[in-house]
């Protein structure tokens, strides 16, 4: 995996992917199954907490769409929504401004993340993959000191495929799914040629260890897909 500082880490983790203000158009065409990974997410925090009211820490939190989603579906109790991007933080705040609940939101990244045992729910969504291995452990173990005992962290990343040959295949079929969904050829190349240079995934092995190194008892996979995983932890 490539390695950087941490300034320059904090600095990928601010760029945005996708050109604005069609960043969600484009995330649709980029991430398969964007929206049932997302539906997935809530699913999992309804079914382990029941009907009972949450407090939800959204870290990366984009354009705000999980946390729309969260606040539609799930019983709330607090919603905190950061991420190291003011354009994005503005447009969360301009997408929730009509929310029955206070919602807090912080100009960080997960690594600088500084809550403790305040949240039963702590989500990273394609948030992580910017950092280098040491940084991406901290910004995993402050997801991990936000939560309370018993609470779960929900994660979805880019993943590296096994081997050589497995990462040349899975390349060429996620680059044909966004020429499928709209994207040039140019633009969909474009992407692809980012893997490893602009983003760092890290195996299905790795993403387990980062959870049971950041102190999780419990670390699954509930999503696979294309070049997208999707990870909990529960503290």
């Amino acid at each position: 995996m490539a390695k950087y500082s941490k300034k320059e880490a904090r600095h990928l983790a601010q760029e945005s992917v996708f050109e604005v203000p069609a960043y969600e158009k484009q995330i649709l065409q980029t991430i398969p199954y964007y929206q049932e990974i997302q539906q997935q997410i809530i699913e999992l925090v309804r079914t382990k907490f029941s009907n009972k009211p949450v407090a939800w820490l959204d870290t990366g939190c984009g354009t705000g769409t999980l946390a729309r989603s969260a606040l539609q579906q799930v019983k709330l109790s607090r919603l905190a929504l950061s991420d190291p991007s003011s354009f994005m933080l503005e447009q969360a705040k301009a997408a929730l401004s009509d929310a029955e609940l206070p919602v807090a939101f912080v100009d960080s990244p997960s690594q600088e993340l500084f809550y403790h045992e305040e949240f039963q729910v702590v989500t990273a969504m394609l948030s992580h993959h910017y950092l280098d291995g040491e940084t991406r452990l901290l910004a995993t173990r402050r997801c991990y000191d936000a939560l309370t005992e018993g609470g779960i962290f929900l994660t979805v990343e880019n993943m590296a495929p096994l081997t050589e040959k497995g990462k040349e295949l899975n390349l060429q079929r996620w680059e044909q799914f966004q020429r499928l969904h709209g994207k040039s050829p140019e633009a969909a190349k474009e992407h692809i040629a980012r893997y490893g240079k602009n983003y760092f995934p890290i195996s299905l092995p790795e993403h387990l260890e980062v959870l049971h190194q950041a102190g999780f008892h419990t670390a699954e996979v509930f999503w696979l897909s294309y070049l997208q995983i999707g990870l909990f932890g529960i503290k």
